[in-house]
């Protein structure tokens, strides 16, 4: 989101794309595609599978019959 407002307020005060690129370390499709934009992107985090989660069933068993050693 940072990127977005900068190239937004850089290209009201009238800065070029060229200018904006090269300053902020993107490209000029990544400038132009943000000044299209009326909202930041949003970004959501990947959902990782667990470690855990296939041998639950087997943990749980273990826990229900007792098992608390190593």
């Amino acid at each position: 989101m940072y990127k977005w407002q900068r190239i937004k307020a850089l290209h009201a005060q009238g800065v070029s794309i060229r200018k904006i690129a090269r300053t902020l370390g993107v490209s000029r499709n990544t400038v132009r595609k943000y000044l299209k934009e009326a909202n930041p992107p949003q970004f959501k985090a990947r959902e990782y599978e667990k470690q855990l989660d296939r041998y639950r069933e087997e943990i749980q068993a273990m826990l229900d019959k007792g098992y608390i050693g190593t």
